[in-house]
């Protein structure tokens, strides 16, 4: 079934939200699940998306973090826009803003790429943001190849939790830290 960073159903994840945003917190509400390659496990996972967000209320609202791969990039690139834009419009209507995450190197560029042209289109280009991971050694190349500097990005250092194959992630901290206030 789905499961959040905080809650194992919509509604549990809604009352978790409702109580950090009592306390000063800002939320963001994240589906677990990854690298999902069956059509039927994309549409649970946007059915479920669109339920936490038409069932958020003034105590519960926060934004989305959509990862790529739950949501079809895997099945196709095509599929992962179609479901995103879902999600976006859907996020339109509620006032909140969808967050592209970061995966591994490999599905970045279709992600900046789908995540560019959300942000490059009014009115999306308001609710949509792109996590962007300081550790990727060649994060200002793809930076300039799909125009993100001037996008809404929330910047990451990297939790280095895939595996990534040599030359692909900075290891040096004081490297990352330097690309992480370069981004900034």
């Amino acid at each position: 079934g789905p499961f959040f960073v905080g809650g194992w159903s919509v509604d549990d994840v809604l009352k978790r939200g409702a109580e950090l945003k009592r306390h000063g917190y800002k939320v963001t509400y994240s589906l677990l699940g990854e690298h999902v390659l069956d059509r039927s496990a994309v549409e649970q996972a946007l059915k479920t998306t669109l339920q936490l967000m038409e069932k958020m209320d003034k105590n519960s609202t926060g934004n989305v973090a959509i990862k790529p791969t739950l949501y079809g990039l895997y099945v196709s690139k095509g599929l992962f826009h179609k479901t995103a834009e879902q999600i976006i419009d859907c996020a339109m209507a509620q006032g909140v803003e969808v967050e592209f995450d970061a995966e591994m190197r490999r599905v970045i560029p279709d992600t900046f790429e789908v995540f560019s042209e959300f942000a490059n289109r009014f009115p999306h280009r308001n609710f949509v943001r792109q996590c962007v991971q300081a550790h990727l050694s060649d994060i200002f190349d793809l930076m300039d190849e799909y125009e993100l500097w001037d996008k809404q990005l929330r910047i990451v250092k990297g939790a280095g939790v895939y595996d990534e194959p040599d030359g692909i992630v900075l290891k040096d901290a004081e490297k990352i830290m330097e690309q992480y206030w370069a981004i900034a």
